[in-house]
């Protein structure tokens, strides 16, 4: 990964978050971390049943209220949205060849989504309660920026109730592999981009909020193929360098591209790390709000999957959500004997619990 100085002049109400930090209950470092369970349920929609899709579920949560986004297992490579686990609906008409992303917007149950286009470029909507937009069912787009078709992004807000969002993507690819980052504020305007970090990565970058601590945090596979890592408080400066995390992971065996990382923060301000090796199975870290280990890297392949791991949280708990997933129990058959295409089903579970 290279370094440089990025992503100024947020404008933040930092005095706010300071004083929620402060107040923010103490808990122990630990909690319940277990990311090698039997206790992996599928998703259910209403309406639907069990969904199946292509790529990996990605879920927001805010306020009570639950978004999930998914691209369809079919040719029609649209976007579909679930409100608080409730009928499928889409938005406008879409077409991805990547895994959307959703963010909490503000702090009434409102969402944020954002898909790829098939031309690179960097689609978003709103979503409230009941599923209904602000925009009359349309997509917009960030002015200005792509990112590979076959690759989404990540956004987080930028403070608890925020509703200055977060974005970041990988470039668009060829010889020039920087994680980018963009930031929409209160007025819907969005900032130009910068390489945060100075970094390089071979998929998209992940990010999410550590309200507890005011920060946000990044996760990207680099050019090594190692899990990487930055952090940075809200309203800083400039991000610091990248850290290497100390596991690598490689391509899919059947020569797919290389999935990206994961994160979500507890409520203790611990963050969650997630993975997938591309030889099923599934990578899991907690680190504390300054980086240092609390659980060090766990790899579990009883429940595993070949896509990307989607971490989301909600208070106390994170959540992990697979896709294409297979018990393999005593045998410990491999994906590869399981016969024909994976499911695309979707299974979830509580990897971590704050005490």
């Amino acid at each position: 990964m290279r370094n440089s100085l990025s992503l100024k002049h947020w404008r933040m109400a930092i005095a706010v978050l300071a004083v929620f930090a402060a107040v923010a209950p103490a808990r122990s470092a630990f909690g319940q971390f277990s990311p090698d369970t039997d206790s992996f349920k599928q998703k259910q929609i209403a309406g639907s049943g069990t969904i199946q899709l292509q790529g990996s579920m990605a879920e927001g949560r805010n306020n009570g209220h639950i978004l999930d986004v998914w691209r369809a297992n079919d040719s029609t490579n649209a976007v579909w949205l679930s409100y608080d686990n409730g009928k499928a609906f889409q938005i406008g008409k879409t077409t991805t060849m990547a895994t959307p992303a959703v963010s909490a917007w503000g702090n009434n149950g409102a969402f944020i989504a954002f898909h790829t286009g098939t031309d690179g470029r960097i689609n978003y909507t709103f979503v409230y309660g009941g599923g209904s937009t602000q925009n009359s069912g349309t997509w917009m787009q960030i002015p200005a920026q792509i990112t590979p078709p076959k690759m989404g992004v990540s956004a987080a807000p930028i403070g608890e109730g925020s509703e200055e969002i977060i974005v970041a993507y990988r470039a668009s690819g060829g010889n020039d592999q920087r994680t980018w980052a963009t930031w929409m504020d209160n007025d819907g305007a969005w900032s130009t981009a910068h390489n945060f970090g100075g970094g390089d990565a071979v998929a998209t970058p992940a990010i999410c909020l550590d309200n507890v601590a005011s920060s946000l945090w990044a996760i990207a596979i680099g050019t090594d193929n190692q899990v990487w890592t930055t952090h940075q408080k809200l309203g800083a400066s400039s991000w610091p360098y990248w850290t290497p995390q100390g596991i690598f992971v490689s391509a899919p065996e059947d020569g797919s591209a290389i999935q990206p990382g994961s994160g979500a923060a507890a409520d203790n301000g611990n963050v969650v790390l997630a993975a997938s090796t591309g030889q099923d199975a599934s990578l899991y870290k907690v680190v504390n709000s300054s980086g240092g280990t609390v659980h060090d890297w766990v790899v579990t392949d009883a429940f595993s999957t070949l896509n990307a791991v989607d971490l989301v949280s909600a208070g106390p708990t994170v959540f992990a959500l697979l896709t294409e997933i297979e018990d393999r129990g005593a045998n410990n058959a491999s994906f590869k004997d399981v016969g024909g295409p994976l499911s695309g089903f979707v299974y979830w579970t509580q990897i971590y619990d704050a005490p």
